[in-house]
């Protein structure tokens, strides 16, 4: 989720607090979640537009973000109306599947696009602070800050495996000896990330490590940020608005 081509930019968005950016992003998810008006999913995503537009989202690294949640809508859109039966003579089963894929489809467009403009371009150790902050429990901000900082440390670990594995001539095949060297492949990854995590807190705790992490507490809210709330606020109340309609 979290990516240098997202967090080093300066842009309006990103000067907003981190605080104020999470809670919007969850509210925001929310309602277009919960909307089922085609006006109102089309009111969000070209409010998810020019969010991004804002954010100064870079455009090759945005469309990879977005490309396998669209390889599944295209795959949905073509499931869907064979599986949704009619419900009257009006009204075709495959049109009306169709219509509930694409609604889908620009829902998910929308929450992703609008949480990568909005949380996606925080660092990692500012999204914990802004989680603290927001009382969120203590043991998850940890365990989140700990799993983004060591995947990269497992995946070194899984390819230094793997290369092994190449050296001895190892190739993949549906026989019950790759079956076993898989196994022993996972084992090995387990073993290796106990032994690097139980490293990892006797030298935390050799630094003062009590459990969580000494964190700089947040600066005050500014205005910036209250015309922040305040264009989101407006945002959420034109979705509602255009599903009414």
């Amino acid at each position: 989720m979290f990516s240098d081509a997202f967090t080093q930019i300066d842009s309006p968005i990103h000067r907003c607090d981190a605080r104020v950016r999470i809670v919007v992003a969850v509210v925001w998810s929310i309602t277009i979640a919960l909307s089922q008006n085609l006006g109102a999913q089309l009111a969000g995503a070209i409010i998810a537009v020019h969010v991004a537009f804002l954010a100064r989202l870079p455009f090759w690294a945005t469309l990879l973000r977005l490309l396998p949640l669209n390889f599944f809508i295209a795959v949905l859109c073509v499931m869907l109306p064979l599986s949704t039966p009619s419900t009257n003579l009006q009204e075709l089963g495959p049109m009306r599947g169709l219509i509930e894929a694409i609604g889908i489809g620009i829902r998910a467009n929308t929450i992703v696009l609008s949480v990568t403009a909005l949380v996606a371009t925080l660092d990692v150790v500012t999204f914990g602070r802004a989680l603290y902050a927001l009382r969120v429990p203590p043991k998850l901000v940890t365990l989140l800050l700990f799993t983004v900082r060591y995947v990269a440390v497992i995946r070194a670990e899984y390819m230094a495996l793997r290369r092994a594995m190449r050296v001895r001539c190892f190739r993949p095949r549906s026989t019950m000896h790759t079956l076993r060297t898989l196994g022993n492949l996972v084992g090995m990854l387990l073993v290796r990330g106990l032994e690097r995590s139980t490293r990892v807190l006797m030298a935390m705790k050799c630094r003062g490590y009590t459990g969580r992490f000494p964190l700089r507490e947040l600066t005050p809210l500014r205005i910036v940020d209250a015309n922040f709330c305040a264009a989101a606020v407006v945002c959420i109340a034109v979705v509602i608005w255009a599903g009414t309609l």
